[in-house]
């Protein structure tokens, strides 16, 4: 689980994609939408160590199908 802090940052940031979304905005969120969006959240932070950098660079430069849709 994230902690407070952690969840109430994701949390403002999800919640800013979607207002900017425009007319339903963030009044309505699908609940799905919210799941996935906390788990690609716990990912991102919970970079194991020995990835590390390298890791996260890979994950924002090769063009795999998983990050292509954002």
């Amino acid at each position: 689980r994230l902690t407070e802090p952690e969840f109430t940052k994701v949390w403002s940031n999800i919640e800013s994609k979607y207002k900017k979304s425009g007319n339903k905005g963030a009044r309505y969120i699908h609940r799905k939408r919210i799941t996935k969006e906390l788990k690609a959240a716990r990912k991102r932070m919970q970079v194991s160590h020995n990835k590390g950098v390298r890791g996260m660079r890979a994950r924002y430069h090769n063009n795999s199908s998983t990050n292509s849709h954002t």
